[in-house]
């Protein structure tokens, strides 16, 4: 199974807090706008809870 990676453009992510950091880098609850998986809109109007990895 391949996954596939989509550019979410900033305006659509809301940062809240910090649920880790390591020696790769840290890990941020989030909110998405309009979610989309492969292309398809999941979520229409509305913000879904994501984690999101920021590397160094």
């Amino acid at each position: 199974s391949s996954s596939q990676l989509e550019d979410i453009p900033r305006k659509d992510i809301r940062f809240l807090n910090t649920l880790g950091k390591g020696m790769f880098g840290t890990v941020v609850k989030a909110e998405v706008y309009n979610l989309r998986h492969r292309g398809i809109l999941k979520t229409t109007g509305k913000w879904t809870t994501v984690a999101v990895k920021m590397t160094l």
